[in-house]
């Protein structure tokens, strides 16, 4: 049975989709290393990485993490959120370098396309299984002071602990779920990134960054129409806010209608957006 046969029917992720998140990946990877070579991660250093799959059904996620397990990965979960699948697990060490994490994230990109499913992106933590002992007695500014320092730290997982102490603490805060949608993006976790969003703007719905950002997210896991949707919401709020306008016109063209892409790049670009501009002179003739 060849690689791209299990499923007739590619509902979820075409193979011109799956060719563009390996380009993604190869592209991001040296960054992503060269981040953690800052941290003391060398090329010898062997690590467990965080990884994360979308799909349209949970059936398709129990099948890939079926083969996974072969693998001997652990700690896998599955939940829903929206209307999106995802799942999250760990992979045995691997080798830190450059070449392997490239070979890494291409394998499961087509063992992702195998059963339908979207490699969305990887983690992982220099110091593993990291033992984070919240500071107990202080305030809720405290707690929310030093998650939004362990962010631009970037230690995320810490500062993900912080703002659940926040959130334990202040059930309502909606900061505290803004702020922690943005560390679960940074770390690869879009999904639960857009549960935090969904929080803040159930808090607040009038939240305007909660949508901009939920709506950048939701493009990047290929939910395309519910971005657009988003990036309304956020115009509706703002309507001059060129980053909506861009990205919504982002948005439609990976949907494959230019004219609209076109339209929002067009206002985007009098509104000033270099970016639109150059969209404009490259896809809009």
């Amino acid at each position: 049975m060849g690689l791209f046969n299990i499923f007739k029917s590619k509902n979820y992720i075409s193979e011109k989709k799956l060719n563009e998140i390996i380009k993604q990946h190869s592209n991001t990877n040296p960054q992503t290393i060269y981040q953690l070579s800052l941290y003391g991660v060398k090329d010898t250093t062997e690590l467990k990485i965080e990884f994360f799959f979308n799909s349209d059904t949970k059936e398709k996620l129990v099948k890939l993490e079926s083969e996974l397990l072969k693998k001997n990965y652990s700690k896998t979960k599955i939940e829903k959120i929206d209307n999106i699948w995802s799942l999250n697990g760990w992979t045995t060490k691997l080798n830190m370098t450059q070449k392997n994490i490239n070979i890494w994230t291409t394998e499961m990109c087509k063992i992702g396309f195998n059963f339908d499913c979207e490699f969305d992106g990887w983690g992982t933590n220099p110091n593993q299984d990291p033992k984070i002992e919240i500071e107990e007695n202080l305030s809720i500014d405290q707690y929310f002071k030093i998650a939004f320092d362990r962010f631009y730290a970037e230690k995320f997982i810490e500062s993900e602990a912080y703002y659940n102490k926040v959130i334990e603490l202040s059930p309502k805060d909606v900061d505290a779920f803004y702020n922690r949608a943005i560390v679960k993006s940074s770390r690869g976790n879009k999904l639960g990134a857009i549960a935090d969003f969904n929080k803040a703007i159930e808090i607040n719905p009038n939240f305007i960054n909660a949508y901009s950002n939920r709506g950048a997210d939701k493009d990047d896991i290929g939910d395309y129409k519910g971005a657009i949707e988003d990036y309304k919401k956020n115009i509706e709020l703002d309507p001059k806010s060129t980053i909506a306008y861009l990205n919504m016109g982002n948005s439609y063209f990976h949907l494959g209608n230019s004219k609209k892409a076109c339209e929002n790049w067009k206002i985007a670009s009098e509104l000033g957006d270099e970016i639109a501009k150059k969209n404009i002179e490259s896809y809009c003739k």
